[in-house]
């Protein structure tokens, strides 16, 4: 199963928050295609904790980022909705048992996390990206994207990078990248024309993670 965030613009300045699960399926004819098995349409619960207790959901959704992140989390599907203070939140359909519609979401008891004060980061602010997976026992991966101002200019240029926190509740941060996960060369090669900058927009959407440590060595690998 892939479970997958995404927003859904009704006019030009309301972001809703959506996501959605999808599962391989055999149809009548027995061939396997992918389809969707749950899509909810997130609105924040009025005693949210963290998101203005109460806010009319237009206002809402003006005033915070609209790239988050679910996770598996035991047999549950959460969303991490913000990184540095970590917020995961759940979230439940008001029709109860349906598989689509629009669903209410709360943070996860005890809360968000303490802020990391000391935040290695220093690309702009952390937005979401990839699904968050399991590595190992007590942590789960994920990677973010931000977009920054370059400096002595006014081009905006985007960079992603890795996280990791733990696998319970509060999901506190425990790791983040220092640096932009890029080749050099994107920013000081001979083609980078702008004080060594030029303005990339990139947006990790997805990560796999190979059954050993040996690097890819063939096409197909890397697909």
């Amino acid at each position: 199963r892939l479970l997958i965030s995404y927003t859904f613009y009704p006019n030009r300045l309301i972001a809703q928050m959506r996501v959605a699960e999808l599962g391989l399926v055999f149809d009548d004819s027995g061939e396997e295609g992918l389809h969707v098995l749950n899509e909810f349409h997130l609105i924040p619960v009025s005693n949210s904790t963290s998101f203005g207790n109460g806010d009319e959901e237009e206002a809402y959704m003006k005033r915070h980022q609209k790239n988050w992140c679910p996770l598996r989390y035991g047999n549950r599907t959460l969303v991490v909705a913000y990184i540095n203070p970590m917020v995961v939140v759940s979230f439940t359909p008001q029709v109860p048992g349906s598989t689509s519609g629009r669903a209410v979401y709360s943070d996860v008891p005890p809360g968000p996390a303490p802020s990391l004060p000391d935040l290695p980061w220093h690309f702009g602010e952390l937005r979401g990206g990839t699904s968050a997976h399991l590595v190992g026992t007590h942590t789960y991966l994920a990677f973010f994207h931000s977009k920054w101002t370059l400096p002595g200019s006014r081009l905006i240029s985007y960079f992603f990078g890795a996280y990791t926190f733990h696998s319970e509740p509060p999901f506190a941060l425990t790791s983040i990248s220092r640096f932009p996960i890029a080749h050099r060369e994107l920013y000081d090669g001979e083609w980078s024309h702008y004080k060594n900058y030029v303005d990339y927009i990139v947006f990790p959407m997805s990560y796999a993670i190979l059954p050993t440590n040996k690097p890819c060595d063939s096409e197909s690998e890397h697909r």
